[in-house]
């Protein structure tokens, strides 16, 4: 449900832009973590969903290829365990299948347990998709609840998330710029809609922005080139763990920028938003990819329009100024209900 976007202006469903920045047709890549289930078995309901074959990549990683929706990864998402392969360790293609997934699962469970735990979990990645094949990958959904995979819910500790990672429709200054202002404004109602398990709120993978560089980015004035924008928001965030995270947006479009103030090997360039808030809800049979979607959908219609855009950041301001910004989600609900 969404309780304060549902049947609001902004809750159109369908983003108001809908060509990148080469006039091409938008798409989305789409990331779900999960735990519960052996790597292998991961990979085997991938194909046994959506069709295609395996190959590894490294120890931790296998990519299922010519599936329904292209080619998509399966692994087990840990930073300690991504790029610690040497040339010595790395699987010979001589080896056979069998004997390279066993070696796989020797070197990841050994960190990580012989089933994905609640700090450990697999991920499934896939290619950038058309939005319309978004509802593809309920199968996928269904298949791993059916499975037992166990999702945000299933521990107190299980920072499990669905990251959505929709292409930019533009990569100025100006567009980027009111997405992330409209982001900001609606960022608490987000939060609520979207009922954030609060254990993984308080883990450090979605920390919320602070306020000051919120109401910087918020005032109508503050109309930065590219270059300020990246190091102004580097300045204030200078991590992955933001429940929208810009910095694969903007290693795309200036990489040694991004790199002289952020290292981080896990940072990887893409030209999209890497929005990171939605639980992966598993254990919930109504719950659906779709609906985090049109959540961000929402992002994307305020920051399309101008005027409310504006409205809204006035009265944001002036409700901070004023030290009323916990009255600020039911300003918004009153505002966009209208």
């Amino acid at each position: 449900m969404m309780p304060i976007l549902e049947n609001s202006i902004l809750d159109t469903g369908v983003p108001p832009l809908s060509q990148n920045n080469s006039g091409e047709a938008r798409r989305i890549g789409v990331e779900i973590e999960f735990g519960g289930m052996y790597l292998r078995d991961a990979v085997s309901l991938v194909i046994d969903t959506l069709g295609g074959t395996a190959e590894i990549q490294r120890h931790n990683a296998w990519q299922v290829i010519d599936t329904k929706i292209g080619d998509l990864v399966v692994e087990i998402d840990a930073d300690i365990l991504q790029g610690k392969e040497s040339a010595e360790t790395k699987p010979s293609p001589a080896d056979s299948v069998a004997k390279l997934l066993a070696e796989a699962e020797e070197s990841a469970y050994r960190v990580a347990g012989e089933v994905s735990s609640s700090l450990v979990p697999v991920e499934i990645v896939t290619p950038p998709l058309h939005f319309k094949e978004l509802d593809k990958l309920e199968s996928v959904i269904r298949a791993l609840r059916d499975a037992g995979a166990k999702g945000t819910a299933a521990s107190f500790l299980n920072g499990f998330g669905l990251h959505l990672n929709p292409e930019a429709a533009s990569l100025n200054a100006d567009y980027i710029t009111r997405c992330l202002r409209a982001f900001f404004l609606l960022e608490d109602v987000l939060w609520d809609d979207a009922d954030v398990d609060t254990t993984r709120a308080l883990m450090p993978f979605i920390s919320k922005f602070p306020e000051a560089y919120k109401q910087k980015v918020i005032d109508p004035d503050y109309q930065p080139a590219i270059d300020q924008l990246i190091d102004d928001y580097l300045s204030a965030n200078p991590t992955r763990n933001r429940d929208l995270d810009l910095l694969p947006l903007f290693t795309h479009i200036d990489d040694q920028r991004v790199m002289s103030q952020i290292k981080d090997q896990l940072v990887k360039e893409r030209p999209t938003f890497h929005y990171r808030l939605p639980d992966c809800r598993l254990e919930d049979p109504d719950w659906n990819i779709n609906e985090e979607w049109r959540r961000w959908i929402c992002v994307e219609v305020l920051a399309d329009d101008e005027t409310l855009l504006e409205e809204l950041s006035k009265a944001y301001l002036e409700h901070a100024q004023q030290g009323r910004l916990k009255t600020w989600n039911t300003y918004l609900k009153e505002r966009i209900h209208e």
